[in-house]
């Protein structure tokens, strides 16, 4: 299943992943938070909401670089996703 958050800035989009990954982390899943290197607003291993929740996360260049680390995980969660294309 594929499922897309998407809106405008301050949207709160950052923060309903923050609660999907928690939420999942809660139930025992195994969670791949990932986030574009060029992301660096608030911190470079975290994903960060405006109202400052934070998780942490794999940072990279390119998706490319964590094919052989996807199939070890329940639930996949890419922020900011436009930046890899």
């Amino acid at each position: 299943m594929l499922e897309l958050i998407i809106g405008p800035m301050f949207s709160g989009k950052s923060s309903e992943l923050i609660r999907k990954i928690r939420l999942a982390k809660t139930i025992n899943k195994k969670v791949l938070v990932i986030k574009p290197l060029i992301d660096n607003r608030y911190d470079n291993t975290k994903i960060v909401s405006h109202s400052l929740e934070a998780e942490n996360c794999e940072t990279v260049e390119k998706l490319e670089m964590l094919n052989d680390k996807i199939i070890d995980y329940d639930l996949i969660i890419i922020d900011e996703g436009q930046f890899f294309f």
